[in-house]
């Protein structure tokens, strides 16, 4: 409740909790503070500390240059 993603209120001398914002909503903005808090904003150190650790899939790998391609995209269109 302190961070606004959910209303708890009492009904029939039971607590309540209801959503206020959607699920993608609650991820997008703990992990923005995840990447604040931990990595200090760098996607790239997070990126790095994430792959030394584990190997990743052919898969897994065509879909963060598929993700990076997309960021390009969005750069170039805002400039």
């Amino acid at each position: 409740t302190a961070k606004g993603f959910i209303d708890c209120y009492e009904e029939n001398a039971v607590n309540v909790y209801a959503p206020l914002i959607l699920r993608s909503e609650a991820a997008v903005r703990e992990t923005d503070s995840f990447l604040s808090r931990v990595y200090r904003g760098s996607v790239s150190t997070l990126l790095s500390a994430v792959t030394q650790r584990q190997s990743l899939t052919r898969s897994e790998i065509d879909e963060l240059y598929d993700i990076i391609r997309k960021a390009e995209e969005v750069q170039r269109h805002d400039e």
